[in-house]
């Protein structure tokens, strides 16, 4: 038998990378800011073409830029993360008394820690149409970036969002920021390629049913209708952790896929990708959860 070797990524970049590079998501950076980036991502475990950290100089100051996503992916594999609270809106959506709020925990030492983080919509409105279209879902993004920089400082000081640093493109002399839109476009497109799996919804489970249990699709896991990707994950897991068949938990959580197809096209593809991810996750844990209660029902 022969066996599979996966060589790990190599993080230099290449002469013939770093003119593409040059070319493109580093254009109008100098020789310095270039070499800074590289360090930037080197020190991150990511190659400067994988696009998950992309440079931008406001006022001639390198500014790593990268998306909540990535955070909370670098954040998760600490093992210390133990997620965080639901976003808290407070004022008027989208004008100088808008302000979110948002408690991330992590474990230090054994022991649960919280930082809370607010931030104001005034001071991080951006000059984009995102900002006017989507105020809520924008500084929602804004503040769970901050709070994980503040929890999880150690790796991700330095680490800025688009959504945090769009109010200061007017002011960057210096901006790749048309390279940045193309990496990370804000207008509702399709789905990545890696997304386009197809919904399936199981029929309605037969073994361990009881009386109690719904025959339509249950999709009002939240209080709320689902306007963000952390809300849509949450909802997953609690479907997947109430009590009920298996193969019912499986069949209502296909349900609300199906249900916001439209809404996860319109979400950044880095987090409709995590969600698909966990999705899988909690389906195989469902199945082998749906064979037990099938033995044991015979």
């Amino acid at each position: 038998m022969t066996n599979l070797i996966v060589q790990p990524q190599s993080l230099e970049v290449t002469t013939e990378q770093y003119k593409t590079l040059k070319d493109t998501i580093c254009k109008g950076l100098t020789a310095s800011q270039m070499e800074l980036h590289f360090y930037e991502c080197k020190r991150r475990g990511v190659h400067p073409l994988d696009k998950l950290i992309v440079p931008v100089a406001f006022g001639g100051t390198y500014t790593p830029i990268t998306t909540v996503a990535f955070m909370r992916s670098r954040a998760l594999l600490t093992g210390e993360y133990v997620g965080h609270s639901r976003i808290e809106h407070t004022g008027k959506i989208g004008t100088d008394n808008h302000s979110a709020f948002v408690v991330v925990r992590r474990n230090v030492g054994g022991i649960v820690c919280e930082f809370p983080w607010e931030v104001d919509y005034r001071e991080l409105v951006g000059k984009s149409d995102t900002w006017r279209k989507m105020p809520k879902a924008m500084l929602a993004k804004c503040v769970m970036a901050a709070g994980l920089r503040d929890a999880f400082d150690d790796i991700l000081h330095g680490l800025y969002t688009w959504e945090e640093m769009d109010q200061a493109r007017g002011d960057a002399p210096v901006t790749p920021s048309d390279q940045l839109e193309k990496l990370y476009p804000r207008e509702p497109g399709d789905l990545e390629a890696g997304a386009r799996e197809p919904v399936v919804v199981p029929a309605p489970p037969v073994l361990g049913a009881t009386e109690s249990e719904p025959t339509d699709p249950v999709v009002d896991s939240a209080e709320q209708p689902l306007t963000e990707p952390h809300e849509f994950e949450q909802a997953m897991n609690v479907i997947a952790d109430r009590a009920g068949s298996a193969e019912r938990r499986r069949h209502d959580i296909g349900a609300l896929f199906k249900t916001y197809s439209e809404e996860l096209k319109g979400w950044e593809k880095e987090d409709v990708r995590l969600l698909y991810q966990s999705k899988r996750r909690l389906l195989a844990q469902l199945s082998l959860e749906a064979k037990d209660e099938s033995r044991v029902s015979a």
